[in-house]
């Protein structure tokens, strides 16, 4: 009994090894299928095939994924990316290349993380998500090559040119130009034509959106390439001479661009390239004032919208304006109308990806989400408490600030009227003192003229002198210890005394009846006895 059991284990055994060994054998025949397809796509291969990327695309998606083991998967999802990319598939989400972007992240295969990561960003682009995660993966691709030091020009060039293209529909034009640059050095160093010339072309966009037009001919006509270029370079080449001459409002000459750009028969065209075309057309038509040709492509156009286009909008827009040129505003008006309504759609689609793409980059769940929200709210509640406690705190400022200057003002009043009660006392002293003055007058004139006539009379003024000094002392009583007051005369103290006490000239002069310049010549010999006067 125990000799059969261990021979059914050993037969079970050895059947698993042989299926094992099957199983990792296709999986190798697969990845080397797959390597090959790898090699066409990116442009590493000389053999051609007929139908190009979609006969790939078509064999990619006869291999039953499922079978496939996840480094397999990861790299089938990348290679069914590329491939449809270059079939130019309308790609609807970015489940797909997520996958792998996923798988690569954390394995050591570098090369194929980048280029996941620029696939990523290509696709996102694509389904018009927000630029801030197109960004994100490009930079990290762009991080990933040159941090690893990977060998593949054509990838790193491609990194370089939708980095440019970001920058540019983010108005960083200097910066978009620099990418630009480096795209346009690394594809003409590998000899990829067409690339180069793509890169170049963008340079002379950058210098046609900042207004150097001359500069951007100049590029334009001294762009180095070979006499036989293919269609493709023929189109980036007369689509900016297209874009040259309406800059410069030569809108005859930038029809006839758009023309052989559209006529050009070897260059695969989606549904957006074809709008994108009839578009042109019909601006520098309507530019032009030719409405009538600007009306056949406005049909044209219509016929290859794709519903759902974010730009759709700018069309239908485009199209109102040749109806309105041509005299039909109701039918303009209906496809302002479009509009409306494609903008609408478009702004509340963009929203909800929007709100769809953060919840997955950041993974979020409820809680999370309401915890943020709570967050939010707080901060809210705090700014609020902040900028009510700091109005607060402004109007208690600006009231106490009111309270001083009226305060002050009072006190200057204040200080006026006790001014002009000092004067009215000083008139008072003086007219008091005037009697005792007609009194020894009267007593001296009594007697005849004499020596001790004058020396009584002398006495009689140097008393009223002495007296209206005390008088005015006991008014005004000042510091003396700033200035030598015993050396001054009489007038010389009584002008000091009624300037330490804010009398002006004028009103020096009114009470002394003297002139203002004799009180501003006392004045001077009062400074000349005192520094500090």
């Amino acid at each position: 009994m125990k000799t059969t059991h261990k021979l059914i284990f050993f037969c079970l055994l050895i059947a698993y090894c042989l299926l094992s060994s099957c199983q990792s054998e296709k999986q190798s025949d697969l990845r080397a299928r797959m390597q090959e397809w790898d090699d066409i796509l990116w442009e590493k291969s000389d053999i051609e095939i007929d139908e190009g990327p979609q006969a790939i695309l078509d064999s990619l998606e006869s291999i039953n994924f499922k079978s496939l083991n996840y480094k397999n998967r990861a790299y089938y999802y990348l290679l069914q990316t590329i491939a449809r990319d270059k079939s130019y598939y309308v790609f609807e989400n970015d489940s797909v290349i997520s996958i792998a972007v996923k798988w690569y992240k954390n394995k050591p295969d570098a090369y194929n993380y980048s280029r996941s990561l620029f696939y990523h960003a290509i696709v996102l682009s694509q389904i018009h998500t927000n630029d801030s995660l197109m960004f994100f993966s490009i930079k990290t691709a762009e991080n990933v090559f040159l941090e690893k030091k990977l060998n593949d020009s054509l990838l790193y060039g491609r990194i370089c040119v939708f980095m440019g293209s970001l920058h540019y529909s983010r108005g960083n034009y200097d910066i978009s130009n620099d990418y630009y640059e480096k795209a346009a050095s690394t594809f003409k160093a590998i000899g990829n034509t067409d690339r180069y010339i793509s890169a170049k072309v963008n340079q002379v966009w950058y210098l046609i959106s900042i207004g150097e037009h001359d500069a951007a001919l100049n590029m334009l006509n001294n762009i180095d390439y070979p006499e036989k270029i293919s269609d493709k370079a023929l189109s980036y080449i007369y689509n900016v001479y297209s874009g040259y001459y309406t800059a410069i409002k030569n809108y005859s000459a930038a029809i006839e661009y758009n023309k052989l750009d559209f006529a050009l028969n070897n260059v695969p065209k989606t549904p957006e390239d074809s709008a994108t075309h009839y578009f042109s057309l019909i601006k520098n038509y309507c530019r032009a004032g030719i409405p009538d040709s600007a009306i056949r492509y406005a049909k044209q156009l219509e016929l290859s919208l794709r519903e759902n286009n974010p730009n759709n909008h700018f069309y239908f827009i485009g199209m109102s304006d040749a109806y309105d040129q041509a005299g039909m505003g109701d039918i303009g008006n209906e496809y302002l109308r479009k509009a409306y309504f494609s903008l609408r759609s478009n702004i509340y689609d963009n929203s909800q990806q929007r709100i769809l793409e953060l919840e997955k980059k950041y993974d979020m769940s409820r809680k999370e989400y309401e915890l943020m929200k709570a967050r939010q709210e707080k901060k809210l509640f705090v700014a609020f408490f902040a900028i009510t406690v700091l109005v607060f705190i402004i109007t208690i400022i600006v009231t106490y600030q009111h309270r001083q200057i009226q305060k002050q003002k009072n006190l200057l009043i204040q200080e006026e009227k006790e001014h002009i009660a000092k004067i009215n006392v000083l008139q008072k002293k003086a007219i008091n003192l005037f009697p005792s003055f007609v009194q020894i007058s009267n007593t001296v004139l009594q007697r005849n003229y004499s020596l001790e006539l004058q020396e009584d009379m002398d006495k009689a003024i140097f008393s009223l002198k002495v007296a209206l000094i005390n008088e005015l002392s006991s008014i005004f009583p000042v510091e003396k210890d700033s200035i030598d007051y015993e050396n001054l005369s009489e007038k010389e103290q009584l002008i000091f005394l009624l300037t330490e006490f804010g009398f002006s000239n004028a009103e020096i002069a009114t009470i002394l009846l003297i002139t203002e310049a004799n009180v501003r010549s006392t004045k001077s010999k009062i400074k000349k006895k005192s520094e500090t006067f």
